[in-house]
């Protein structure tokens, strides 16, 4: 089975033991963790809100999401801020590993059913690694993306009351 696309450009990281990767495109931007705000009743997949100028971004930790086992945060732990299209969401990794230009890589496609919610879209080999294609827009379930949108928008609210 094919993917439904190729991304010219592919972000590899570590998560427990697993390599994952995402479309280019689809970052934003990768930063060091900073403080994290973690307001009452927040859901256990949700790291907190890392809070940049104007903007909260819910961080999802993909440890917690995919049953793997979570390490502790550290001073330079990765969260990769995905683009606004994709919920202003921020992934707490574990490591960045790579930015690779995927177009010599080809892709083995999954299944939807293979993979919760079909976030897993393929795998691929890079550097002698085998890496899966994580959706960015598949990450969460519906339920999920709904109650984190409405936690976000409360939090957007209250940042917004700090700024003025």
């Amino acid at each position: 089975m094919a993917p439904s696309y190729q991304p010219q450009s592919l972000l590899a990281f570590l998560v427990d033991t697993a390599m994952f990767c995402i479309p280019g495109d689809a970052v934003e931007e990768v930063l060091p963790v900073s403080e994290l705000v973690r307001p009452p009743n927040c859901p256990e997949m949700l790291e907190g809100l890392l809070v940049l100028g104007r903007r909260s971004h819910p961080v999802v930790n993909l440890s917690r999401l995919f049953g793997l086992a979570v390490t502790p945060v550290e001073k330079f732990t990765p969260l990769v801020v995905l683009k606004e299209q994709y919920a202003s969401l921020a992934l707490r990794v574990d490591h960045v590993l790579s930015i690779f230009d995927s177009t010599n890589c080809p892709i083995t496609g999954i299944a939807e059913t293979e993979s919760f919610n079909g976030c897993c879209v393929g795998v691929l080999e890079h550097q002698g690694e085998c890496l899966h294609l994580l959706a960015p827009d598949k990450l969460l379930a519906r339920r999920e993306s709904r109650l984190l949108s409405e936690f976000h928008q409360i939090a957007e609210h209250r940042v917004s009351q700090f700024n003025g």
